[in-house]
């Protein structure tokens, strides 16, 4: 178990702050992966590091779980270290109308 949050997980984790969005961290999903966050019922969010999660047998294992995922009624975003430290406003924009839909259709 990793001991602290990396630099793009507590940028992803403030922006949820200041959008007021309740979330869990670091949470164990169908013993098939550990999201960085999670917003019930169902959206999960991947902070993925550039270097890790270029590595092609990482490609592949991301691509299984998304799949499983979405197979389970799962909304995953999975957002790279260049787009959160490039373009936190466009995350921020995302994450709110996912927010809203979801507060629409309830």
């Amino acid at each position: 178990m990793k001991k602290n949050d990396t630099s793009i997980e507590i940028k992803i984790e403030n922006t949820l702050l200041e959008l007021n969005i309740p979330y869990q961290k670091q949470i164990h999903i169908s013993n098939k992966t550990v999201c960085n966050f999670f917003i019930k019922p169902n959206i999960i969010i991947y902070a993925d590091g550039d270097y890790w999660h270029s590595l092609p047998d990482v490609v592949v294992r991301d691509i299984k779980i998304n799949d499983f995922l979405y197979k389970n009624g799962y909304n995953v975003y999975r957002f790279s270290e260049t787009e959160i430290n490039t373009n936190l406003k466009s995350i921020k924009y995302k994450l709110n109308n996912e927010i809203n839909k979801r507060k629409i259709s309830i």
